[in-house]
């Protein structure tokens, strides 16, 4: 039978992205006892489907806080850039500090919600999920959101200054036509994160891509409502103790 993996232990047959057996629960494949940031990244890039099904049995699922707080910091630069309507008065080294601590924060937080979230997702569906996988295949997921941080926030600063995290009119920002297209950047990394996130679900339930596909888009509609007031209440809380 093609698409199948063979239990080593039973001999039960599933489905070839199977992390476990659905007879007996043995692992069909080779756990991982910890995982390089790198290198799984990188296999997230190239096979997302094997490579969440190796984090979600890893022994250790490393770096997964620091992929949170990364991951917070790019969603939260993400946001005030598409919806600017926080004043600082710290210039644009102020924006940068208060949005990536109160982005960093809500990352770490909101990684663990959402993994809560799979695990009673779990119990309800008759899956047994365990919230150290959920946090993990989570938190890798935030992939786009880390390169975005990394990759395009540096050049939209460079080109828009503070203007990137401010309400002002559009004849007032640099070359608006720029601006659209990061828009267009911000937006293509927000959609492959939204198909990695359904690739972790898959990776934890074992359901077709396009139910895997449907839950990625209701966390992430979860997400920013929850995440964007969690954000501003952040911020708040950082201009209430004198940050910029």
């Amino acid at each position: 039978m093609t698409g199948t993996t063979p239990c080593p232990v039973c001999g039960e047959l599933n489905r070839d992205l199977a992390g476990k057996c659905r007879r007996c629960g043995a692992f069909l494949r080779e756990r991982l006892a910890a995982l390089d940031l790198f290198q799984t990244a990188w296999r997230v890039i190239e096979s997302p489907g094997r490579s969440f099904l190796a984090i979600a049995t890893a022994e250790h699922k490393t770096y997964t806080i620091l992929l949170s707080m990364l991951g917070g910091g790019g969603l939260a630069f993400f946001y005030l850039s598409v919806s600017p309507a926080w004043e600082t008065a710290g210039g644009i080294g102020g924006a940068l500090l208060a949005g990536g601590i109160a982005g960093a924060a809500v990352g770490l937080v909101g990684v663990c919600l959402l993994a809560l979230l799979l695990v009673l997702l779990g119990l309800a569906v008759k899956k047994k999920v365990s919230f150290s996988s959920a946090r993990g295949v989570l938190s890798y997921a935030l992939l786009p959101a880390v390169l975005n941080l990394i990759l395009v926030l540096p050049m939209k600063v460079m080109a828009f200054g503070v203007y990137q995290f401010l309400r002002v009119p559009e004849s007032a920002v640099p070359d608006p036509v720029l601006r659209w297209l990061a828009l267009g950047i911000d937006s293509a990394f927000g959609l492959w994160l939204i198909i990695l996130i359904a690739y972790a679900v898959r990776a934890l339930f074992s359901f077709r891509f396009y139910v895997s596909l449907a839950a990625s888009v209701s966390l992430s509609l979860i997400s920013t409502l929850c995440g964007g007031g969690a954000l501003r209440f952040a911020l708040n809380i950082l201009q209430g103790l004198g940050l910029p």
